[in-house]
Order: C-alpha cells, then sequence, then structure tokens
C-alpha cells in the first residue's frame, strides 16, 4: 500500500465511510487508519452508540447522522462498497484508474450497508466490492476489510494492477 502521503496527495482522492460503527475500538482504528493514508473519515452515526472522545472533534473526521449526509460531505466521482454480498472481488478494481476520487464505504459490524442505504448512493458510480473469504458468508473484522479496501483502492487510483487475492491467500497477502 501506498501509505502516509509524503509525496502522494490521497487526500482528494480518497475518502472513506464507516456506517453505523457499533465498537468503539473499531471507530479509534478506522480514525486512526484513515489518518495514516490522509483520508476523510465520516462516520455515520450510529443511534445508541456513542463515538469516542479522542475520535470526536479529530481533525479528519465528521460525524454525520445520515449516509447520505457523509455522501454528500466526501463529494467522491465513485464509491466502492465493502460487503459480504459483494459481487466484485477488491483485486478486480482496476476500472478506478483514471477515476478523480472514490469512496470506500464500509458497513457496520453486525448488519453491514442494507440495500436501502446501497440504494441511496448513485447506482451508475458505485461497485459492490467483496474480500474473498474462505468459508462463504463469513467476514473479517470491519476495520480489517477496511484496511485491507483502502490497499487496493489505491493501487487502482494509482493505476497499479494489484496481485490477485484468490480464496485462500489473504495471509500470504498480509505478511509477504
Amino acid at each position: 500500500m501506498t501509505g502516509r502521503t509524503s509525496g502522494n496527495n490521497h487526500e482528494a482522492r480518497l475518502s472513506i465511510i464507516f456506517y453505523h460503527p457499533k465498537n468503539p475500538s473499531n471507530i479509534i482504528d478506522a480514525a486512526l487508519i484513515a489518518e495514516s493514508v490522509a483520508a476523510p473519515l465520516y462516520i455515520v452515526e450510529r443511534p445508541g452508540t456513542p463515538i469516542p472522545r479522542g475520535v470526536r472533534g479529530r481533525e479528519g473526521v465528521k460525524v454525520v447522522k445520515t449516509l447520505v449526509e457523509a455522501v454528500q460531505a466526501a463529494g467522491s466521482d465513485y464509491y466502492v462498497v465493502l460487503e459480504t454480498y459483494g459481487y466484485t472481488c477488491v483485486d478486480e478494481l482496476v476500472f478506478l484508474h483514471g477515476v478523480e476520487s472514490v469512496a470506500l464505504v464500509v458497513g457496520a459490524e453486525d448488519y453491514g450497508l442494507p440495500l436501502r442505504e446501497l440504494e441511496k448512493l448513485p447506482g451508475d458510480r458505485r461497485v459492490v466490492a467483496k474480500i474473498p473469504v474462505g468459508v462463504e458468508g463469513s467476514s473479517y473484522n470491519a476495520v480489517f476489510s477496511m484496511a485491507v479496501g483502502i490497499h487496493y483502492v489505491l493501487e487502482a487510483l494509482e493505476g497499479e494492477r494489484a496481485e490477485p487475492m484468490g480464496r485462500y491467500n489473504l495471509v500470504d497477502f498480509l505478511f509477504k
């Protein structure tokens, strides 16, 4: 992954939307990951789940009430939704090369991004992507998925062809 922005400006290229996060630790981790790639993080607040003090008001983090607010604030040209019901693998996002800006959308840890919310994203400017897993129907932690998604989106935006993940080689991918 490209990482910090010492010479690369990802701020205008990548935004992250975290829809209804449940776990305060995941909210903190998401803020740290977003900061590490200089991507603004839009948190769609989950009713009844407080946003940790260290995250609320942090530079680069905006807490909003609805997905529509997050989409308007991000103002991205394209949306990549990470979801277990995705129809494109994250290593197939090479078509994003040349797109000016992308928002990576990650759903709630326990129920993802409901279809009624997905429909609020522009249909001609979105893709629902998945990270291949060894057991059908299982998934990874939301923040882990976010980190993998960031890697593939940044690779695609920079015109690089990321190595295909395949179905079972995620451990090899992470620890090369």
